[in-house]
């Protein structure tokens, strides 16, 4: 898929398609490493919450 660089302020962005953010599971926030010549882009990894139950510390 090509997509093109659009200008925000002093920056540039990357429009994504809902149907291609729902197809990857990506949300409000993301996860951008970058190599050479390579973006890559992930959900960020939320900790599950963990319940208390009275009796177990």
């Amino acid at each position: 898929m090509r997509a093109r660089l659009v200008k925000i302020g002093n920056s540039r962005g990357l429009r994504l398609a809902k149907p291609l953010l729902e197809q990857v599971g990506l949300s409000d926030e993301v996860d951008i490493q970058a190599a050479p010549v390579v973006l890559t882009i992930r959900p960020v990894a939320r900790p599950r919450p963990q319940i208390r139950r009275p009796g177990h510390g």
